[in-house]
């Protein structure tokens, strides 16, 4: 073999790695971009769905204090009688008068 023959056989090995590498680098490095946007997506729902989490517990907390209120209102309200009969049967409120 002479030495232009070795030359072209390295010349032409060379070129078939370097195309191979580009051909082989271009969709990984494609790939990789289209997976760190995905992370940061998903990343950014994470966000949404922490920040839509404390929503939640605020409204829980007020709507639990709401049923709180409600159920002393109920109280009141189911008391009510009692209380009237009781302010009914003190001195100064009787009322003895029949009507109709």
């Amino acid at each position: 073999m002479d030495s232009n023959l070795v030359i072209g056989l390295v010349v032409t090995a060379l070129a078939v790695l370097v195309s191979l590498f580009v051909s082989l680098a271009t969709p990984l490095i494609k790939l990789n971009r289209t997976i760190q946007r995905l992370n940061d997506q998903i990343d950014r729902i994470n966000e949404h769905l922490n920040e839509r989490d404390e929503q939640i517990k605020l409204l829980h907390n007020e709507v639990d204090s709401h049923s709180k209120t409600l159920q002393i209102d109920k109280l009141i309200l189911d008391n009510h009688e009692a209380r009237l009969n009781a302010i009914d049967n003190k001195v100064g409120y009787k009322d003895n008068e029949k009507r109709g």
